[in-house]
């Protein structure tokens, strides 16, 4: 249930938590849910993995506050920052590798909401949704319907 091997564009096809204490995550998480987690290295630190399929993961970052972040997968992380600023969104962060998995963009729509466009390279996003201890809904909360 909820295997997947690619998504269209326009998906959400990932989510991943940024937090100051990702240890403290891991344990908070860990027993609420029950997840398991692997940590792999990349250029600036640990991102830790849920165990298993690849599902979420938690990226330790000093520099924001906590908070969970939500990506849709797209063809063009260029394009889709250059047309979200046309739109009135300001880019938090321009596209950037992550990687051979992928290239990312990171904005704020007119009412502040803020969205991560990923550009899928070697890797897809989680490798299973819709099931137990994956990511099952993603929606938007504004007062600017």
């Amino acid at each position: 249930m909820g295997k997947r091997e690619s998504y269209e564009p326009g998906t959400f096809c990932r989510v991943d938590l940024t937090t100051t204490d990702a240890e403290g995550a891991k344990v908070f998480y860990g027993d609420l849910f029950g997840w398991e987690f692997r940590d792999d290295e990349i250029p600036d630190g640990i991102y830790t993995m849920r165990h298993g399929d690849v599902v979420g993961a938690i990226d330790q970052q000093d520099e924001q506050p906590a908070h969970w972040n939500n990506y849709v997968s797209v063809t063009s992380a260029e394009e889709t920052a250059a047309r979200a600023k046309r739109l009135g969104a300001r880019i938090l962060e321009e596209p950037f590798d992550v990687g051979g998995f992928g290239r990312v963009a990171v904005f704020a729509d007119p009412a502040g909401a803020v969205l991560c466009a990923w550009e899928p390279r070697s890797h897809i996003g989680a490798g299973r949704v819709n099931d137990v201890g994956c990511m099952g809904w993603n929606d938007l909360q504004t007062r600017d319907s």
